[in-house]
């Protein structure tokens, strides 16, 4: 099991090595990257990654496959031994949940809520609304009846849920490059403002008690998605919308230790690189 985990940590390389700079665990200006992360694994090998992270005060997670916890027992033990909070792959998207119109299957993602559940972990609910994730029979964008459904199926299923604390509510909605979007916010083609707006409002009236967040990629730094991103942000943050009570967004990319947190209150919005 430990060679397992080693193997695991070294596969991890980068993006485990800045998440421990972000933790202040590691200091990136006094070593090499590879140099830190050889320090890192043979140092602290036998600290589950959990509890590092828990000693400043945040959680250490992953992507986890309701497939793997079944078929590869070693994985299974690693997930519940190092993390502390865990996201379903692909079983709480649209084709997950809700193949046909208003058929709705958890079985999987259910499976992912119990292993969180057995081991202390908290599960974040990804995603609600995503472009590429949908049944045919979905229209894009969505038709607010079919929102109004699909949310309140799949939320209201995991209303009592003591282990989902977290939705992401829409996902990578912005569009990659400026040829990508037909409004001055940068949504993608077809989706307006104001869907968004109420795919919020209807996650708010079924299950107001989760953390609700907009989740994207490719904004960690200056860039015309990021201003986006910030520019859609702050036309939710006039409206008052629960987004808007708190959404966090942290990414990783392999080769570079670049974080970016959003956090956005009734008052202010900011971005800390």
């Amino acid at each position: 099991m430990k060679n397992y985990r080693r193997k695991f940590l070294k596969r991890a390389g980068y993006t485990t090595l800045s998440t421990l700079l972000t933790m202040g665990f590691l200091q990136k200006d006094k070593h090499s990257m590879n140099a830190a992360m050889a320090n890192y694994t043979s140092a602290s090998v036998n600290s589950p990654l959990r509890q590092l992270a828990a000693a400043k005060g945040k959680r250490y997670g992953t992507a986890i496959s309701s497939d793997a916890l079944q078929k590869e027992p070693d994985y299974a033990k690693l997930i519940a031994r190092e993390c502390s909070i865990a996201t379903p792959n692909g079983e709480l998207k649209w084709s997950g949940t809700e193949p046909e119109p208003g058929y709705f299957t958890f079985e999987l993602a259910d499976a992912i809520a119990n292993f969180c559940q057995k081991h202390n972990m908290t599960m974040h609910g990804h995603t609600l609304f995503w472009h590429l994730s949908k049944p045919d029979w979905v229209a894009y964008p969505p038709t607010l009846k079919m929102l109004q459904r699909h949310v309140t199926g799949v939320m209201g299923h995991y209303r009592k849920s003591p282990v989902l604390k977290s939705w992401d509510i829409a996902n990578e909605i912005i569009a990659d490059t400026p040829d990508g979007t037909d409004n001055r916010y940068g949504l993608r083609r077809g989706v307006k403002p104001e869907l968004i707006r109420d795919l919020f409002v209807i996650a708010a009236e079924v299950d107001r008690n989760k953390k609700f967040c907009l989740n994207d990629f490719g904004i960690e730094g200056a860039t015309w998605k990021s201003d986006h991103y910030l520019k859609i942000s702050a036309r939710y943050l006039c409206e008052k919308l629960m987004i808007l009570g708190r959404f966090f967004l942290n990414h990783q990319i392999l080769n570079f230790v670049r974080v970016v947190v959003f956090w956005c209150s009734k008052n202010n919005c900011q971005a800390h690189f």
